[in-house]
């Protein structure tokens, strides 16, 4: 999940409730605009979606992302409004969901995006392509890489935070070979972003 912006922090955080809904926008917007572009050149190159491992998600995974976006939902909506965010500054913390509209919000475009779109990018596209130039075992590697890259340095997080999306890539893109099927990581990254920001939401 990208907490910050890409390609860096911006220098002005959103201060009324329009700003905000257009600074998230943006930030999502730009990751719907790459997965959609590596999906066209897919499509165009006669290429099936199934390649990369997007195939027809079963319905129970459907049901239970469905469900566990409700109970975030729910989680979010029934506690006090403001920002209880602990890290950061006090310009990021205005950045963040202050009401519950908010909250629901970046919590359902966040889940709805990053999940999807990321592991399209990284443990569909991305890893397919270098797993046909290197080899799997470097491909594995090198998308963890760019990912961790990705979160810590261009999402933000801070270089000192590099490892923790750095392996949590390289195991999701473990299992993504093993089931040859992007919809497992995709599930646990959906899980892994909705607690993250629900803590983050309500958190200390």
């Amino acid at each position: 999940m990208t907490l910050g912006v890409p390609f860096g922090r911006p220098q002005v955080y959103p201060s009324d409730h329009g700003q905000f809904v257009a600074f998230w926008s943006k930030v999502y917007v730009n990751e719907w605009l790459f997965a959609v572009i590596v999906l066209a050149c897919l499509w165009r190159s006669g290429e099936s979606f199934r390649s990369i491992g997007l195939v027809r998600p079963q319905l129970r995974t459907v049901v239970l992302l469905a469900i566990g976006l409700a109970a975030l939902a729910v989680l979010v909506s029934v506690a006090p409004e403001g920002v209880r965010l602990s890290l950061g500054t006090d310009a990021e913390r205005q950045s963040f969901a202050r009401t519950h509209v908010e909250r629901l919000f970046l919590l359902f475009v966040a889940c709805l995006t990053a999940p999807f779109c990321e592991e399209v990018m990284y443990r569909g596209f991305l890893l397919a392509f270098l797993r046909s130039v290197v080899g799997l075992g470097p491909a594995v590697v090198l998308q963890a890489l760019l990912f961790g890259y990705q979160h810590a340095v261009l999402g933000g997080w801070g270089h000192g935070l590099v490892l923790v999306p750095m392996l949590f890539g390289f195991l999701i893109a473990r299992l993504a070979i093993a089931r040859d099927n992007l919809w497992p990581a995709i599930a646990i990254h959906f899980l892994l972003d909705g607690v993250i920001l629900v803590a983050a939401m309500l958190g200390p």
